[in-house]
């Protein structure tokens, strides 16, 4: 039996899982139910084999419109550093995920949203979608860990400082979105984009997915090293040699 949510909506069939933010009255703002539930859908998604890509998208006209302001009013610096762990928790459990995440932005991905998305593996963003890390216009401030190395330094303290809106435009410029589509195709788009990723080997993916998230952190040198262990292990699987046998055969590959 599918599990039940509030705040979220997950949508499994054809080898994709959607994970549907479900707040539309307040813009998908994110409050700890809201939190729990996504973190609980993703490893619904990691955990069913039939599964191998998750796309996670809004409901309405925001993808994730911030944090729930109500919630953060009054906090405490403790109290605070308990709610806000979250949103390091979240990137870990992503980009930690065996499966590649697909970001269908629609809308606003401010503040916290924007953490959810730029933590996805591949962006897709509607033409009416902006971005922003806005945080510093209410004396706080986020995503100065991540962004130099997505964007460079000195592209991550326009966004950190200025706390700006960016548009999907400005975004794809800036090499934070990988597409820019009509709003009315944003989904028809990340389901192509989930189709092309399930036609190849899982574990290779996988494999893929973790050199991207390591050479982050680490010299390149030692990421070239790691890179060449785990391509080695994709050798010889049964993925592999069918990989190989259907791309001399010119047929899609059977996992």
């Amino acid at each position: 039996m599918e599990r039940e949510f509030t705040h979220v909506k997950l949508e499994r069939g054809e080898g994709i899982a959607k994970i549907l933010f479900n707040r539309p009255e307040k813009l998908n703002a994110l409050n700890p139910e809201m939190q729990n539930e996504i973190g609980e859908a993703l490893k619904i998604a990691e955990d069913d084999t039939e599964v191998r890509v998750i796309i996670m998208s809004g409901i309405g006209r925001a993808f994730i419109a911030g944090a729930d302001i109500s919630v953060m009013a009054g906090q405490t610096s403790f109290q605070y550093r308990e709610y806000a762990k979250w949103y390091h928790e979240i990137r870990q459990q992503m980009q930690g995920s065996s499966k590649p995440i697909i970001g269908a932005v629609n809308g606003y991905a401010f503040g916290g949203g924007a953490v959810v998305a730029f933590a996805t593996d591949l962006i897709v963003a509607a033409q009416g979608a902006k971005f922003g890390q806005q945080e510093i216009n209410v004396g706080h401030i986020k995503g100065a860990s991540y962004l130099p190395r997505v964007v460079g330094r000195f592209r991550a303290a326009q966004i950190v400082m200025l706390g700006e809106v960016i548009t999907a435009q400005e975004a794809h410029s800036m090499g934070l979105v990988n597409w820019v589509v009509p709003d009315d195709e944003l989904m028809e788009k990340a389901v192509e984009i989930a189709g092309k990723l399930i036609r190849k080997s899982p574990k290779a993916l996988m494999m893929a997915k973790q050199v991207l998230n390591i050479q982050n952190e680490t010299s390149e040198s030692a990421a070239d090293y790691y890179e060449l262990e785990v391509n080695s292990l994709c050798f010889g699987t049964p993925e592999q040699i069918e990989s190989m046998e259907a791309f001399v055969e010119k047929r899609p590959p059977r996992f």
